[in-house]
């Protein structure tokens, strides 16, 4: 089990043993089955300032891939670092240009590669927040085969940071705006790409916050992809998408959203304003219900789940499971330990709940990252959640 330690107390982070972010009602899995966590396509990026080589790669030239970035933005690992319990791939413009390969590469960016590979029927997902450039953030599935007639990609998320005058007519929403394709990608024996596309268009910016993007891969006809846990549309690829494929997350420049000849933001924002950061990678496969078990650091069963409520009220909504009847003790915590809030709920019944927790009758306002703990007198679950 994933845990984080924060001024000295250890909080176990129970969510690769639950279950996925779905608000309620939303969740498609079928009667008579759970979803089970892909330990090694996971990751809550804890206790670490390094990846884990058992999952990950930032090394853009390695396991089988050769692609380096798009020109003018060159991926290397040194965009990419582990901190504070978060993923973070960090753009900048370079003061000398970069010549590799023959290309001119003006601006650094990065890529992040699984090393282990989903297949369909899996539900991937992520808790990522854009940076605020005129490069790219993004969560996706890439096959690594040599079958020229299956190079097959799936976009869940892809979205720019930033619109600039010479951004694309049809592109000036991409930042604001969860965007997801089915690609059947060119090769030397395909020279043309189907791409097949959804989109919803967001109230507010994609770097405004960290927002949940997922997709279950159905089958290899059908996706379905979920933006904060709610259904937003799916996806019939032109080909079957029967092959497996690795996560990639990357942070890149694009032709039709042209990087200002002054570097614009990637030359001038701040750190945080050019970091693409996520805070978990999940990934989830079906299993018979009875084989399913959620557990914590006690051996007992205890489900939880929460996101921010409503905009413009101070609340969380809480989906919590016990597996008998109990007092449950809900409490949030800042990153450095410091208890903000504290609410008892006597008495709750065993099964799913959803609760309304309401944050101001907390003694000052909790806002940003924060570690949400919910316990009873036998058990114990704490999560991750930007507020």
């Amino acid at each position: 089990m994933a845990g984080i330690t924060v001024a000295g107390l250890v909080f176990a982070i129970g969510s690769l043993n639950a279950q996925p972010y779905f608000k309620a009602g939303q969740d498609p899995k079928p009667v008579g089955q759970n979803w089970s966590a892909v330990a090694n396509m996971s990751d809550e990026f804890e206790n670490t300032t390094t990846l884990d080589a058992t999952k990950w790669f930032a090394d853009p030239a390695t396991n089988g891939w050769t692609w380096i970035g798009r020109a003018p933005g060159l991926f290397t690992p040194n965009a990419v670092t582990v901190a504070n319990g978060s993923l973070r791939i960090t753009v900048k413009k370079y003061t000398t240009p970069q010549v590799v390969n023959g290309k001119t590469y003006l601006y650094e960016g990065g890529i992040v590669r699984s090393k282990n590979a989903g297949q369909p029927g899996w539900y991937y997902e992520c808790y990522m927040r854009a940076n605020k450039t005129e490069m790219s953030s993004t969560f996706w599935l890439m096959t690594n085969n040599t079958d020229c007639n299956k190079k097959h990609e799936i976009d869940i998320q892809e979205c720019i940071g930033k619109t600039t005058p010479n951004t694309a007519s049809w592109a000036m929403g991409w930042d604001q705006i969860f965007h997801s394709n089915a690609i059947h990608r060119e090769s030397s024996c395909r020279p043309t790409a189907t791409q097949i596309q959804g989109q919803k268009t967001l109230t507010e910016k994609n770097n405004s916050r960290f927002f949940v993007y997922g997709a279950w891969w159905k089958s290899p006809t059908e996706i379905q992809f979920f933006l904060d846990g709610t259904y937003a549309y799916s996806i019939t690829p032109s080909t079957n998408f029967d092959m497996q494929a690795y996560i990639q997350l990357a942070v890149e420049t694009y032709d039709w959203n042209p990087v200002p000849s002054d570097g614009g933001m990637v030359a001038s924002g701040t750190w945080a304003e050019r970091t693409t950061t996520y805070l978990w990678i999940r990934t989830w496969k079906l299993i018979a219900a009875k084989s399913a078990q959620i557990t914590d650091q006690n051996n007992s069963s205890l489900d939880l789940s929460a996101y921010p409520g409503n905009t413009g009220r101070n609340n969380i909504i809480m989906n919590l499971c016990t597996d008998e009847l109990s007092d449950v003790n809900i409490s949030v915590f800042n990153l450095s330990g410091q208890n903000l809030f504290n609410k008892h709920l006597s008495k709750v019944n065993a099964g799913p709940h959803q609760f309304d927790i309401d944050l101001n009758e907390a003694k000052q306002p909790i806002k940003g990252l924060v570690i949400l703990q919910a316990k009873t007198n036998k058990s114990a679950q704490s999560i991750k959640l930007s507020l």
